[in-house]
């Protein structure tokens, strides 16, 4: 609450000043600095989709704030909005956006306002939930308003981006609701509130406890508004600026017209005789029925909300509205008053404005969680030369019984012979390392400047059978591909022990010799043991022994503040590519097995289950960087991203705007770099 107080005072105190300096007002001001950006759809991909254009109405409606899924360039939208796209998105697809970056991933979040959209048969429906979205997906003929987008304050700062209006909104309005009182009062006293505006002390209570999650009615939130001075609130109005006043003259002269106001006890409703003007109702986002492709019918907590945004109470009321906004808008100093603007006039509260600014956006890159894999999925950096076939399997030259590459030299002085290993697959001993000279031949150093590598015939047919005994086995996998040639400069190759294990995990390596798991890279800051996919037990084991309350965790449904070190891995039940506790599970197997069969030590990671890996260490990596950060499994998520706390993103230099990171385990790495 202290830094959304300190937010709004800024902003107010930015655009006084502003008003003050240039002389103008919030309204030209806003007309001069805020321009559509074309940049994010000039270079469109084809089969991409546009969300919306720059500054177009229905786009995308800027929301500052930040959800425990966002920030640091990822944005929120509501899951129904996801929905009503035919899931194009999802958590971690990547969007080209308007502003205030280039581009951002996107996450959910159900506390901002959802889409809302045209049925079939004529309706205008407000989506709430999720559910609301999966019930009528199939039904939808337009979406009119795609939702909020919440975006970061803080990625505004960071790319210098001047702040731009925002609709008006339930935390704004909560916070001048307490503004009021404190100046009313002199401090802020619910029992007082109560007594002045007849509303129950605890509605009260929970309205300042979750203004994001309680509903208001019209009638309780029309009261707080007259006796408090006090702007609608933003639950109760409409996207009055989506039409022209000529459209809104036109719209009440329908009104007028066509309109009855029924009212039975507490409930309102207005029906209408079907007309153009329908569209009018469409645009400024007001859910009613259409029934019978006849009649609209406007009822309940909407109808009195419509009515009160006009100064309704009876039907004659419109004549006199139409009669008076007709005489303003040829009238010389009104005709360029906003239809927000002209609406003030006739209504008795404060209606703000709820469209703020529409941010365009298009489809980037879809989200990604998949093994890394070189060209041609190779199981080993070995050379299997042209003898591998178009497959560069190592069976394929078992039957020519010859490798012919290019391998760095080694020598073993107890069998007198060469081999492209360090350990002899004969003896079993260390062998030296060798240089070749075209004059000299394999010498370990002399005064031609001997190369590191040399061209080899590599019996494989000889040397296979042998690292088979050596690993206490006869069979082996059907396929272990290998790679043409080596790359790096000296030549060197992995032992192709690595190779046999891997295939037989189904592992394929990197070009650095560790097992990669590519993911898109999103913000998380807290969480639920039920949302991570542990057990409460386990979480207490490693460190988290309250929530965010200071309560002890017991249940799987207490929200945990995610310390900076832990991640969740990728884990999408419905992803075409395997998720990333199956590969690093695998990978476990093989590093344990190739510890107690190539390196004769005590396999370390002994995991029994997929559910094991947590606790365990791994590594997260950027692909333009080549140091590693030392992150710790602490969960899994439905996700297709590289769930991890915003400073794991900062350190891996990285933020979540649709790039990827990947992960390996840590003993991985060592094994591969260490001596």
């Amino acid at each position: 609450w202290d830094f959304l107080k300190e937010f709004v005072n800024l902003q107010k105190t930015v655009k006084a000043r502003e008003e003050v300096k240039m002389g103008k007002d919030k309204k030209e001001e806003s007309k001069e600095k805020i321009k559509p950006d074309f940049t994010y759809i000039s270079d469109l991909v084809a089969g991409r989709p546009v969300l919306g254009h720059p500054l177009a109405n229905g786009a995308f409606r800027l929301r500052y704030g930040r959800s425990r899924t966002s920030g640091y360039s990822a944005q929120s939208i509501h899951p129904a909005t996801m929905r009503v796209l035919d899931d194009f998105i999802a958590i971690a697809t990547q969007l080209k956006v308007e502003r205030p970056g280039k581009a951002t991933a996107f996450t959910s979040c159900d506390s901002i306002d959802g889409p809302i959209v045209k049925l079939k048969d004529g309706s205008l429906v407000y989506f709430e939930t999720e559910k609301q979205a999966r019930q009528f997906r199939n039904q939808i003929e337009e979406i009119v308003y795609l939702g909020d987008v919440l975006v970061n304050y803080g990625d505004f700062f960071d790319r210098a981006h001047p702040l731009v209006p925002a609709g008006y909104v339930p935390e704004e309005w909560i916070l001048e609701l307490e503004q009021v009182c404190v100046d009313l009062f002199g401090t802020f006293d619910l029992d007082k509130i109560s007594e002045l505006v007849d509303i129950n002390k605890e509605k009260l209570n929970l309205l300042f406890e979750k203004p994001l999650r309680t509903k208001i009615s019209f009638n309780a939130a029309h009261q707080l508004s007259r006796l408090l001075n006090l702007p609608l609130h933003p639950q109760h109005i409409f996207y009055w600026n989506s039409i022209t006043p000529p459209q809104l003259l036109s719209m009440i002269a329908w009104l007028a017209e066509k309109a009855e106001i029924i009212t039975e006890g507490n409930d309102t409703k207005i029906t209408i005789l079907k007309g153009e003007e329908k569209r009018y109702l469409e645009i400024i986002g007001l859910p009613h029925s259409f029934i019978n492709n006849e009649y609209v019918v406007i009822d309940k907590e909407v109808a009195k909300a419509f009515l009160g945004n006009l100064g309704v109470r009876e039907k004659k009321d419109f004549k006199e509205i139409h009669s008076s906004l007709k005489d303003k808008i040829r009238n010389r100093k009104e005709k360029n008053l906003s239809s927000l603007e002209l609406i003030n006039l006739f209504s008795n509260v404060v209606i703000k404005d709820k469209q703020g600014t529409f941010i365009g956006s298009r489809m980037g890159r879809p989200e990604k969680a998949k093994m890394r894999k070189l060209t041609g999925s190779p199981h080993v950096l070995f050379p299997v030369g042209k003898e591998g076939g178009k497959f560069r399997a190592f069976q394929a030259a078992l039957e020519k019984g010859v490798i012919t590459s290019s391998f760095a030299p080694y020598y073993c002085k107890r069998c007198q012979r060469e081999t492209p290993f360090g350990v002899c697959e004969i003896c079993d001993k260390p062998t030296e390392r060798m240089r070749y000279c075209q004059e000299c031949g394999l010498v370990k150093d002399c005064p031609h400047e001997p190369s590191p590598y040399k061209p080899m015939v590599f019996k494989i047919s000889e040397s296979f059978p042998l690292l088979l005994k050596k690993i206490r086995t006869n069979i082996f996998p059907d396929l272990i591909k290998g790679v043409r040639g080596t790359s790096n400069k000296e030549h060197i190759s992995e032992h192709l022990i690595k190779g046999i294990l891997r295939a037989k995990n189904k592992l394929c390596v990197n070009k650095d010799g560790t097992i990669r798991y590519d993911c898109s890279e999103i913000p998380l800051t807290h969480f639920k043991p039920k949302e991570a996919g542990v057990k409460v037990e386990k979480l207490r084991e490693l460190g988290y022994s309250h929530d965010i309350h200071g309560a002890e965790l017991e249940s799987d449904e207490q929200i945990l503040e995610l310390k900076p070190q832990d991640i969740l891995l990728p884990c999408s039940p419905v992803s075409p590519e395997e998720p990333a506790n199956e590969i690093l599970f695998r990978t476990a197997c093989f590093i344990d097995e190739l510890l107690e069969k190539m390196y004769d030590l005590k396999p370390y990671y002994k995991l029994k289950t997929k559910e094991d890996l947590v606790g365990h260490l791994v590594i997260g990596l950027a692909p333009h960087t080549s140091a590693g950060i030392l992150c710790r499994i602490i969960g899994f998520s439905k996700t297709q991203g590289f769930v991890a706390h915003p400073y794991v993103h900062a350190a891996m230099r990285r933020d979540c705007d649709g790039d990827e990171g990947c992960l390996l385990l840590l003993l991985d790495a060592l094994i591969n770099f260490s001596k």
